[in-house]
């Protein structure tokens, strides 16, 4: 089993590609059959949750996990991460508010610009990236206002 027989299956470049490959090769390794580790890698493909402590399968199986839900390791006790330009000029509450965005399970990375102030959803001068969301109220009535 090489790398181009799990990007057939449906396995995508990157870390998960990889962690399978090793685990192919230490299955191959136990004399487990190609055919047998091949069914096996499409079902952790398409239920890693599964495979998440098989001692072969579950390395692969966790990273894919990870790789759906990018933005798991926030919450919202957590902030995600985001630069504020400007900060002795914005107001007090578009800082709040910019705070109060990033801590949404969704959020992945943010910036406050130095003309941002309270708006709906978002501080207008705020950007937030989401992960495999839009949020159509996360924008104010005048986007770009000043910048």
């Amino acid at each position: 089993m090489n790398g181009n027989d799990l990007l057939r299956i449906g396995y995508k470049s990157g870390k998960s590609l990889g962690l399978a490959l090793k685990a192919a090769k230490a299955a191959h390794q136990t004399d487990v059959s190609n055919k047998t580790i091949r069914e096996t890698l499409v079902r952790v493909l398409a239920e890693p949750e599964r495979y998440a402590e098989d001692p072969t399968y579950g390395e692969t199986a966790r990273e894919l996990i990870r790789e759906a839900h990018p933005n798991i390791e926030y919450g919202l006790d957590k902030v995600a991460p985001y630069p504020i330009w400007g900060k002795a000029q914005i107001e007090p509450g578009a800082i709040e508010q910019m705070e109060r965005a990033m801590r949404l399970p969704i959020a992945v990375r943010g910036a406050l610009m130095p003309d941002a102030h309270v708006g709906y959803g978002l501080p207008i001068g705020g950007v937030l990236a989401t992960a495999n969301s839009v949020i159509p109220y996360a924008v104010g009535v005048d986007v770009a206002c000043r910048m």
